[in-house]
């Protein structure tokens, strides 16, 4: 299609529970979807298996890796949470999180740790990881 949809429409397609949603997160994110992924994984392969083949089942599996994801995110106490998206979404380093939320970097790097053990474990448990 024409030029991506802007982050503030895509999110109220989501909040509209609109199917566009999904549609332009992929055209928009799937690349960076993908190396989220890697970060967090840090293992090409089995970035590969929690990625779809390209067919019909990006749209369910994207779907529901999004809700998981949301969902998980809900289960964290703020704070955790926003070392999460700070890290793994607006890649931010390790001492800017550290500095921005008065933390040590190695109080940050054991609780990033922590939640890719666990963001691991809740999608392996709803079998969408390994």
């Amino acid at each position: 299609g024409g030029n991506p949809m802007d982050d503030k429409t895509i999110i109220q397609h989501y909040w509209d529970r609109d199917e566009t949603a999904l549609t332009e997160t992929d055209e928009k994110y799937g690349r960076f979807c993908g190396s989220i992924a890697d970060n967090i994984l840090k293992n090409r392969e089995d970035t590969k298996e929690c990625l779809p083949d390209r067919s019909a089942e990006i749209e369910c599996e994207v779907s529901e890796l999004s809700i998981a994801l949301d969902e998980f995110l809900e289960t964290l106490p703020e704070k955790k949470r926003k070392i999460l998206v700070l890290r793994y979404w607006y890649t931010e380093s390790v001492q800017d999180i550290a500095s921005e939320l008065h933390m040590s970097e190695s109080n940050v790097s054991a609780t990033l740790n922590r939640l890719r053990k666990k963001l691991q474990s809740y999608l392996t448990e709803r079998g969408l990881g390994r």
